[in-house]
Order: C-alpha cells, then sequence, then structure tokens
C-alpha cells in the first residue's frame, strides 16, 4: 500500500505481564472500510483502544511497536490533539446522559476547549446527524436528552459525534471493503473481505469463518 492512512508496525499491548497483542502489522487504506474479527479475548478492542490512545489510560498498560497516522507517530502526539483526528464509536451507545440531542453531538468540541458560534454549532450539528442518517428523525427535538432516544437512535448519535469533529479515521462495522483477522493477539491474516470470507488463505480464518470455535 502506498500511503495508508495508518501503519502498525511490530506493535505488541500487555496489561502488566500479560500480552494481548503481539507483533501486529497492518496497514489501512484512505477511504475505505476495514472490519477487525476475531473470537472474544482475542484483542479487537485493545488494538483499537491503542490506536484511540485510550489502553494507556488503564493502570499496568504498555505498547510496544509503533503506529503511524498519516506518517506521523501517534504515540509522540498529544493524545487529546489525537482523538480529535481518531473517532471512536463503542458496541454500545453512549451518549452523555445530561446532555441533549445537540450538546452530544458538540461534545467533543466542548471537551477540548474550542468556542463555535451559533451559526458554527448549527452546522456542524445538522451536518453531522445527517452524515449518520438522523436528522430527519430529530431534528425537531434537538434540546431533547439523547438517553430518550431508542438503542438505534442512540447508537447514530455517538456515531454523529464521533463524525462532528471531522475524524481522519472512524471505527465501522458490518460492512468492509478490507477484513483483519486477529486470534490469540496475532495478526492471522488480512486482505480484501470478498476474498478473505470466500477463499482465506489460513486455516483458522476459515475454521472461525465457519463457526468451529469463536
Amino acid at each position: 500500500m502506498e500511503n495508508p492512512v495508518l501503519r502498525v508496525e511490530d506493535f505488541s499491548a500487555s496489561f502488566g505481564q500479560h500480552r494481548i497483542l503481539s507483533e501486529v502489522n497492518l496497514e489501512i487504506e484512505r477511504e475505505r472500510v476495514t472490519a477487525i474479527m476475531g473470537p472474544s479475548g482475542c484483542g479487537k478492542t485493545t488494538l483499537i483502544r491503542c490506536i484511540n490512545r485510550m489502553h494507556e489510560l488503564t493502570a499496568g498498560a504498555s505498547v510496544g511497536g509503533r503506529v503511524y497516522l498519516n506518517g506521523e507517530d501517534i504515540y509522540r502526539m498529544n493524545s487529546m490533539l489525537l482523538r480529535r483526528r481518531i473517532g471512536m464509536v463503542f458496541q454500545r451507545p453512549n451518549p452523555f446522559p445530561t446532555m441533549c440531542i445537540q450538546d452530544n453531538v458538540l461534545a467533543g468540541y466542548q471537551l477540548n476547549g474550542i468556542r463555535l458560534n451559533r451559526d458554527e454549532k448549527r452546522s456542524i450539528v445538522e451536518k453531522s446527524l445527517r452524515r449518520a442518517a438522523l436528522w430527519d428523525e430529530v431534528k425537531d427535538d434537538l434540546p431533547r436528552r439523547g438517553v430518550f432516544l431508542s438503542g438505534g437512535q442512540q447508537q447514530r448519535l455517538c456515531i454523529a459525534r464521533a463524525l462532528a469533529m471531522n475524524p481522519e479515521i472512524a471505527q465501522a462495522a458490518r460492512v468492509s471493503d478490507f477484513t483483519a483477522f486477529l486470534y490469540l493477539g496475532e495478526l492471522v491474516e488480512f486482505g480484501p473481505s470478498k476474498k478473505m470470507f470466500t477463499t482465506p488463505k489460513d486455516q483458522r480464518t476459515e475454521e472461525y469463518l465457519t463457526g468451529r470455535f469463536g
């Protein structure tokens, strides 16, 4: 890959003496969706948390190797600035319970001390909610708290919150151009999703896809 948006090199992650990821090498192509799959405990969440510099917030956590965002070592960046550039949406929706829909979308700006005028707020909120396919459903209820939305709407609100900061990377699932398969902290296989799901190279990938473990 000539110019990946994200490059992971010989990357490892641990909690204390327990190694979660081991020597992972991965390149994420720009403007494509990459899915990370694998059984429970294989290191998927840890890898994503490392890319977003959240792993290090846990006591006893450590990393090795390098991760580059557009050629820049993310571990040499200010972590708050990095998180503006890498959006993250959790599996379970987690809107801020005391905030209204509009403030949930703008939370990243508030947390980073970025001031916006009224027109900027209105534009960002509408654009982000439209990108998350939620605008038409909530445009008349922006002062309403986000926790009163349905589960699916809450998830889209969290996506809008991530997209509002115009991140260079947003984690996504279900529809992907490329897929990485992790097993026991090791990157077993990575490539175009269609090819991996039809003709996987590694026997462990085939066994996982056919439900023999996981």
